[in-house]
């Protein structure tokens, strides 16, 4: 742009002194030809002519300190980091290498357990899903109330205490009452016994408990049906025995 305004002896209004080119065109020093502005409150913007800034012998001007620096940039290696990222936690005065800790942190609540572990397996093998009992109300839950049930605490939430579903645990039952309740499942991260009102129980645990049902009484019925055979035949060959003894003998 310069060049082309040298050519045809035009000037350039501009706020850019172009101090690198101050040697080269003179007349960059044209009274009139550097104008400022400058934004005013209530006024507007407000310009002002200005005097380039003379180049001094010796000294790059800022626009060239600036391109050099651009291009000397890339060339440059990355710094480095002089403090640790903020994921890693360095303890001072320690000589050991930093290394991820597979233990849970400290901050993390392991799951509380409801049952020992062997009056909870203990009962898991006595009772499948769908087996019927009785349980005393020990405390109240934040949705529910844990019941005493022989050795083992289990879970009795409100979805399962009646229908429809009471507004508070604390109304519907009382501390020490007894319940008819129904196996509805178990969760052995917790060690809990999920329990229900009989009555109120899924039909997913109804099916379960007629299936096991069916299940214990077959095998029931099967050997009940053997026992009376056994018994009919043996009287049948009682009875032919003494038959046979009553028939008179012919004579030849």
């Amino acid at each position: 742009m310069l060049t082309i305004a040298d050519k045809v002896k035009a000037s350039v209004l501009s706020n850019d002194s172009y101090q690198e080119f101050h040697d080269q065109y003179k007349w960059l020093f044209d009274e009139g030809r550097l104008i400022g502005g400058k934004p005013v409150p209530n006024v507007g913007w407000v310009f002002i002519q200005r005097l380039p800034v003379r180049k001094q012998s010796g000294r790059e001007s800022s626009a060239t300190l600036r391109r050099a620096k651009a291009v000397r940039a890339p060339s440059r290696p990355m710094p480095v980091p002089k403090t640790p990222p903020p994921t890693l936690k360095v303890a001072t005065n320690s000589s050991k290498p930093i290394t991820q800790s597979s233990k849970p942190s400290a901050g993390s609540k392991p799951t509380p357990k409801l049952n020992e572990l062997t009056a909870f397996l203990n009962f898991v093998e006595k009772n499948p899903v769908g087996t019927k009992l009785k349980g005393i109300v020990e405390s109240y839950a934040s949705h529910g109330v844990y019941v005493k049930v022989g050795e083992v605490l289990g879970y009795l939430p409100m979805r399962l205490m009646a229908n429809p579903v009471p507004r508070s645990a604390r109304e519907h039952v009382k501390l020490g009452a007894s319940l008819n309740l129904v196996i509805v499942g178990y969760t052995p991260s917790r060690r809990s016994v999920e329990l229900g009102v009989f009555g109120v129980e899924p039909a997913s645990t109804q099916r379960t408990a007629r299936a096991s049902t069916q299940r214990s009484v077959t095998p029931n019925r099967t050997a009940t049906t053997r026992v009376a055979q056994i018994k009919k035949a043996k009287r049948r060959r009682q009875q032919t025995k003494s038959v046979s003894k009553k028939a008179p003998h012919k004579k030849r």
